[in-house]
């Protein structure tokens, strides 16, 4: 997404929970937004305390200090075709495995996948059609998948839709709910077996700070009684968590999943 209010309003939603303020942080926390880009100190920002001045730092930067390298390995990453997908598939190939950019525009998706090569030197950057709001490419996708490979190391659920319109998938599902959890819920119920007879395996479901806001309606699943974009979008991430949890629960074992909080 570009900048705009769209981008701030979301900031500031992901500020204000990790700074353990919840909705009545909104405001302050777009002012501390707007003082960090222009570059204010702390007095400036009101004697922000030093515990919240150090959640903001590890909210806006990371780096990824792992050297393990992945040859042989072979890894689906969902919504590969730009943002936190594509840089993210961008590392595993560099890092030498085999990497299936799993998207709904094929037609980008091929133009990343050749990118990514020339970048890595690494040929073996594959792209197939995944539409995670309908159930039926998301099965022809998993087909075809189980049908071409042996091996799933690790599956990376990144893709999804934000504060869109209302909207419902081809199921009839409301968009954020259809495309966020139950598109990668089925994606991985599919590919499950194929990613324990690879173990060591690991399914990474890319959530959001914005989970701390969100509420699972059982009487409004599908937004038709109440929608607020920016809300449904915080319900679909806290899906996401409890998917992550119940998975970990389910495969103790071998415990292959987790999720993970963009900075986004």
């Amino acid at each position: 997404m570009g900048a705009g209010p769209e981008l701030d309003f979301r900031s500031c939603l992901f500020l204000s929970c990790w700074l353990g303020e919840g909705t009545a942080g909104l405001r302050s926390s777009w002012v501390l937004l707007e003082e960090k880009r222009n570059g204010l100190g702390k007095t400036e920002r009101g004697g922000l305390s030093e515990e919240k001045d150090t959640r903001w730092k590890m909210l806006s930067s990371g780096v990824c200090t792992s050297t393990v390298q992945l040859p042989g390995k072979v890894v689906v990453v969902t919504g590969a075709n730009t943002g936190i997908g594509k840089e993210t598939a961008k590392e595993l190939a560099r890092r030498g495995a085999r990497v299936y950019l799993a998207c709904r525009d094929v037609q980008k998706a091929e133009l990343v996948a050749r990118e990514i090569q020339m970048m890595t030197g690494n040929q073996q950057v594959l792209v197939r059609k995944l539409d995670l709001a309908d159930t039926k490419s998301i099965r022809a996708f998993a087909k075809r998948f189980l049908e071409e490979e042996k091996h799933l190391h690790i599956l990376i659920n990144n893709a999804g839709v934000m504060m869109c319109p209302y909207s419902k998938t081809a199921d009839g599902f409301e968009m954020h709910i259809g495309v966020n959890h139950l598109g990668h819920f089925l994606l991985t119920h599919l590919l499950l077996e194929k990613l324990k007879e690879s173990a060591p395996s690991r399914v990474v479901n890319v959530s959001s700070l914005a989970h701390h806001l969100g509420r699972i309606h059982f009487h409004n699943l599908q937004g038709e009684k109440f929608y607020q974009s920016g809300l449904a979008y915080c319900h679909s991430k806290l899906a996401n968590i409890l998917f992550t949890q119940e998975l970990a629960r389910r495969l103790k074992a071998s415990r292959p999943s987790s999720s993970f909080y963009p900075a986004r």
